[in-house]
């Protein structure tokens, strides 16, 4: 089975301690904070964050996903939708930069 993000298939055992250990720790309180909004409030979850890879490496990530309640009308899981944007963020990043040195006129 391929690695996702440089991160084996069976690495993540569903418990909120890995899924916070993968996230960088800068981006850390702004996933938490948003992913915290969605279960008080419900509805979409949309964020872009660092992920940190086995080999030490980081990679960017966007996630999206909803709430989904139980019987009981509480919050009983949180389905996620995620892809890896490192190749995209680094192409932004350098066209950027790029724009940086690029004078322009008025």
């Amino acid at each position: 089975m391929p690695l996702v993000l440089g991160i084996p298939p069976d690495y993540f055992d569903g418990r909120i301690e890995t899924w916070r250990g993968l996230i960088h720790p800068e981006d850390l309180p702004a996933v938490v904070a948003k992913a915290e909004q969605s279960l008080r409030k419900g509805g979409e979850y949309s964020v872009r964050h660092r992920v940190l890879r086995p080999d030490g490496t980081a990679g960017w990530v966007e996630a999206r996903g909803r709430v989904i309640d139980g019987d009981d009308g509480r919050p009983a899981c949180m389905v996620r939708r995620l892809w890896e944007t490192t190749e995209t963020r680094a192409a932004m990043d350098s066209v950027g930069r790029a724009l940086q040195h690029i004078p322009f006129s008025r």
